[in-house]
């Protein structure tokens, strides 16, 4: 993903960059070699001038597997206390898990989500950028 996404911050202009990664590397590497390839994606993007909002990875809809568990939770813990320049969203506890019929609607295999869970992944990060959308109105006028 870094050099795809430096392409993309170099060649366009971005007031925001919503980041959501490491889930799929959960399965395959480190904790600690997922935080360091984020910590390179925040630096990159916050040298853009572009506003980063960096997204925990969600519970997963069949979250049973320990090590992952143990994984998601280091990562996680590294986003919420290491995003300092940019904005939080917590999808970890702000998504369902799953296990019910009404949760299970949000999700599509258990690791992706389903178009009613983008539905309510884009409504969380809507409500997540209204501070900055404000800011970036309030700069415009």
């Amino acid at each position: 993903m870094g050099p795809r996404l430096v392409g993309e911050l170099t060649s366009k202009k971005f007031d925001v960059v919503v980041l959501l990664a490491g889930t799929n590397d959960l399965g395959s590497r480190k904790a600690s070699d997922i935080i360091a390839d984020l910590a390179d994606l925040h630096t990159k993007i916050i040298d853009s001038g572009a506003h980063l909002l960096a997204v925990t990875i969600p519970l997963l809809q069949f979250d049973t597997f320990k090590a992952l568990t143990e994984k998601r939770t280091i990562v996680n813990d590294w986003i919420r206390e290491n995003s300092i320049q940019a904005s939080v969203l917590d999808l970890e506890n702000l998504f369902p898990k799953g296990g019910d019929d009404e949760s299970d609607e949000y999700w599509d295999d258990g690791l992706h989500f389903s178009p009613k869970g983008y539905d309510y992944f884009g409504k969380l990060v809507f409500e997540a950028l209204q501070p900055v959308f404000q800011k970036l109105t309030e700069s415009c006028e």
